[in-house]
């Protein structure tokens, strides 16, 4: 997709997990310290999808933030540093050699 694709999915994960702070973090501490089960409640984090994009050091983002100081900077140097620098064992951030060869990746977000 763009970068307009990546700010809009990156806004919507954003308020998911601000959603996810107010209504079950707070109900789920509501019910504990009521004396209530809560072991029922469960709702996913998506802390690490944002971190992929905007983890200080170690996201998109930082990526990004960095190569817009760089002499010479263009996409294939810009996808090259974010192959490099992600995380390879993310579950979140996908790059195969397929992506890689297009300058492309998948952020596998909810």
């Amino acid at each position: 997709n763009s970068l307009e694709q990546l700010m809009i999915n990156y806004c919507n994960e954003a308020l998911q997990q601000v959603f996810n702070g107010i209504v079950f973090k707070s109900i789920k501490e509501e019910y504990d310290s009521e004396g209530i089960d809560s072991s029922f409640i469960s709702f996913p984090d998506n802390q690490d999808a944002l971190d992929v994009i905007d983890k200080k050091g170690s996201s998109i983002f930082s990526v990004l933030d960095d190569m817009s100081f760089a002499p010479g900077a263009n996409d294939e140097k810009f996808a090259s540093n974010l192959y490099q620098r992600m995380d390879p064992q993310s579950t979140r951030f996908v790059a195969n050699s397929l992506h890689q060869g297009k300058r492309k990746f998948v952020i596998n977000h909810y």
